[in-house]
């Protein structure tokens, strides 16, 4: 994301930059194709296991965009646009500030919720539901990751630690002292 542009980007592994969707200092909320689709302050990307569509949290505009790579056509898929946290099913969920995403292998989108401070998953169906998270939104979970075993690591910025989200849905502290800042080594719990 070249998220102050309002542009989705792609670099190829030559170098070569091109954009994939968005026009320069154009913000706004239109899906199209190309340089017809806006953004406002993109932030997450995710790519499909097929790799045939890149996923796009569209942070101010609190939206989950979708851009098929084959023809850059760009589509709103989740989020109401409002910035109440609310589960449900595709437009109908509120996704406030959506952050990073990441996919696990049965097809389900974690998403974090700068704007809510939450963590979603989202079905193939687009189904949201929560899965964690604090309605602080200072604690905000900005990035996440899923290992092969489909836990779910998220960094709480503000609270200064990763949490541990597994299948069943528990919820553990992974790494972190709930301090904030520091860059001191040790066990993950402790430091």
């Amino acid at each position: 994301v070249d998220q102050m542009n309002f542009l989705i980007r792609k670099i190829t592994p030559a170098g070569v930059v091109s954009t994939v969707a968005g026009t320069v200092g154009v913000l706004g909320k239109k899906d199209g194709i190309g340089t017809h689709a806006a953004f406002s302050v993109p932030y997450g990307l995710a790519i499909n296991a097929a790799g045939t569509h890149l996923y796009v949290g569209d942070q101010a505009n609190h939206v989950i965009r979708k851009i098929a790579l084959a023809t850059s056509e760009v589509t709103t898929i989740a989020g109401s646009g409002e910035q109440t946290s609310k589960d449900g099913n595709g437009l109908q969920a509120g996704i406030p500030s959506p952050g990073s995403m990441a996919f696990d292998a049965d097809g389900m989108l974690y998403i974090t919720e700068k704007g809510g401070g939450k963590v979603r998953k989202m079905t193939p169906n687009g189904d949201i539901t929560t899965i964690g998270g604090h309605l602080d939104v200072n604690g905000s979970p900005t990035h996440v990751v899923v290992d092969d075993e489909k836990n779910v690591y998220v960094t709480f910025s503000g609270m200064g630690k990763i949490k541990k989200y597994t299948p069943a849905g528990v919820e553990s502290n992974f790494a972190g002292n709930n301090t904030g800042t520091g860059a001191e080594d040790g066990p993950a719990a402790v430091v």
